[in-house]
């Protein structure tokens, strides 16, 4: 995969892509972000150049990689820290206190006049095309700046409790007592000493935790692991299910971070921006009791016979997202097993339970971006620190690369649009259709440093959105004000690059 700044598109491009009203909110604010972050980061390679100077050569690698752009073929998100940051000593003239301090204060500094802007588009131009993500993405940008800071982390859904940021589900769960232990996930704090003695509460008793096992071995009655967005059962294990339910919630931040207004609604977005009134949240509003719902069988024939009667094929899948129960489904590979499937189908239930409404998405054209971003969002990584997707080196990608250049495989991009669900599933050469959505997706993303990527964020949002009919679906020809012939050789620029 060719570096993204490596794929020459029209200059225009920015301007055309979801082109809002001259002189609206999210136009003064897209012509205003650029040179203050441009700024920031010249102060953040000042302060690193006196890092080096005092001999402080890790705290000014640090400040560098703060400073640098991101990385144009990847996604990549540092969720802010739970803990509020400690004061720095104010007896201390130490150089290094001196240095981390301005670079504290520049991160404030920062901070104020971009949620100056985040609260312009996500207010004045909450109407407009684009608002949301502008806004919103703006909010990550300042708490990787000033993480401390009150309105962004309000924007988020978060409140200072103590030395804590917290949603409101948490601080519902600290107020009756529940902790989130890194084995059992989400439990009463009186029941922790217990739990890591191998008991478990079942039915109002304790019992040994084989004893547990063996009635929560029926799915039936499997374990309920609660998060505060997910709902998993499983008849795995506690320890698994709680294991599936972090890694979801992490996801789900890294989705929130990199699709940081889909499925907001002009005046869910301006509620985050202002200081009264009901505090927002990332409730799954589309979801039964509010919660993304997930379901992990120990074994590929209990998944099989749970799911063939909705879907005969079920057989060949490793997982399923059911549109129809929302419902996330898959089997127990392993502790160790590829986490790919479970990333690919949660994508589908993130994009498709932004609203309760049924609707049927990509029936009739534009299939490939559905199943497109799924598969990007396979190389989901995480090192529990920093989140990425979109890694060259992902197999899908080789994959897209080596169709095209090897294979010289290419569907026309105005083909390939018009198919329909049942159209792109059942073509012979489907495995080569998955690979060359995935490398389109990728291609949206990241080309011409992004360029292109509002314009597939609004084809995605056009086409989850129920109140959109089918043909009044936005193209990303139409989008992008570029022939599908014109995107077609980009394409396969950006590859052979």
């Amino acid at each position: 995969m060719p570096s993204a700044r490596s794929v020459l598109l029209p200059a225009a491009l920015l301007l055309i892509v979801a082109a809002p009203a001259p002189g609206g909110g999210v136009a003064d604010v897209g012509a205003a972000v650029e040179p203050l972050r441009e700024a920031y980061r010249a102060e953040l390679t000042t302060f690193a150049g006196r890092a080096d100077a005092a001999g402080l050569a890790e705290f000014a690698a640090e400040l560098r990689l703060q400073a640098a752009p991101p990385d144009p073929q990847t996604l990549s998100v540092t969720p802010p820290p739970r803990t509020v940051r400690p004061e720095l000593p104010p007896v201390d003239r130490s150089e290094e206190t001196a240095l981390r301090r301005a670079v504290r204060r520049a991160g404030q500094g920062f901070g104020q006049e971009a949620f100056l802007l985040a609260k312009r588009a996500g207010t004045r131009g909450a109407e407009e095309p684009g608002a949301a993500n502008l806004a919103m993405g703006l909010v990550w940008e300042i708490l990787a700046a000033d993480p401390d800071h009150v309105e962004a982390r309000r924007a988020l859904g978060q409140k200072r409790v103590g030395d804590e940021w917290l949603t409101p589900w948490e601080q519902g769960q600290a107020r009756v007592g529940r902790v989130d232990h890194k084995t059992f996930g989400w439990t009463p704090k009186l029941h922790v000493e217990r739990l890591e003695a191998g008991e478990r509460l079942l039915d109002g008793r304790w019992v040994d935790a084989d004893r547990e096992a063996l009635v929560r071995s029926d799915f039936a009655t499997g374990w309920e692991v609660e998060t505060e967005h997910y709902q998993v059962r499983t008849n795995v294990s506690l320890e698994r299910g709680a294991e599936i339910a972090r890694q979801l919630e992490r996801f789900h931040a890294f989705f929130r971070a990199t699709f940081p207004g889909f499925g907001l609604g002009p005046e869910d977005l301006r509620q985050r921006f202002v200081s009264v009134g009901r505090f927002p949240s990332y409730q799954n509003i589309g979801g039964a009791g509010g919660k993304y719902h997930v379901h992990l069988y120990r074994e590929r024939a209990e998944y099989n016979l749970a799911l063939i009667k909705q879907v005969p094929q079920i057989e060949m899948t490793n997982g399923f997202y059911d549109h129809r129960s929302r419902i996330a489904s898959f089997y127990e590979n392993g502790p160790n097993a590829d986490p790919r499937t479970l990333f690919h189908e949660a994508t589908h239930q993130l994009f498709y339970e932004c609203t309760p409404q049924f609707r049927l998405v990509g029936e009739d054209a534009h299939y490939w971006a559905v199943e497109g971003i799924g598969c990007y969002m396979e190389s989901f990584r995480d090192d529990g620190v920093t989140m990425t997707a979109g890694s060259p080196r992902y197999v899908r990608f080789v994959n897209a690369r080596a169709r095209w250049i090897d294979q010289q495989f290419f569907v026309p991009l105005a083909e390939f649009d018009a198919r329909g669900r049942v159209a792109f599933q059942t073509a012979p050469d489907i495995h080569k259709c998955y690979s060359q959505a995935s490398g389109l997706t990728h291609f949206f993303l990241h080309a011409g440093g992004g360029a292109l990527r509002p314009a597939l964020t609004l084809h995605l949002e056009d086409l989850y959105n129920p109140t959109v009919r089918p043909e009044q679906v936005r193209s990303l020809d139409r989008l992008t004000g570029l022939t599908w012939e014109a995107l077609g050789e980009h394409y396969k620029q950006y590859l052979v690059q």
